[in-house]
């Protein structure tokens, strides 16, 4: 189920926030024409985790998302590379452990 599309707070902002019966899911979204330098999913660097992260504990602090704030929470990549009509989608689940950072 989405909770949220594009939810902003401040300089912080979250692609998606979905909730599945395992948990919370806060999801980035990476699209790239052609897949010639790097995966989309390698912009997803160090420094864009931790502002995802961040975001997420803001998140879990509001009125829509302190019911989930007890349940687990996953950091998800979606990777879509566009080539002509064609799209391409690799989700990648718990992409990242943002306690690690």
């Amino acid at each position: 189920m989405v909770l949220e599309r594009n939810w902003r707070w401040r300089h912080l902002e979250i692609d998606l926030v979905t909730w599945t019966p395992e948990g919370i899911h806060f999801v980035e979204v990476k699209t790239r024409r052609f897949n010639i330098q790097a995966p989309p999913q390698e912009n997803v660097d160090k420094m864009k985790q931790k502002r995802i992260a961040q975001a997420a504990q803001k998140f879990l602090m509001t009125s829509k998302g302190l019911p989930f704030s007890e349940n687990e929470c996953f950091f998800d990549v979606a990777a879509i590379t566009f080539e002509g009509n064609e799209a391409c989608i690799d989700y990648l689940e718990q992409a990242y452990i943002p306690i690690y950072l």
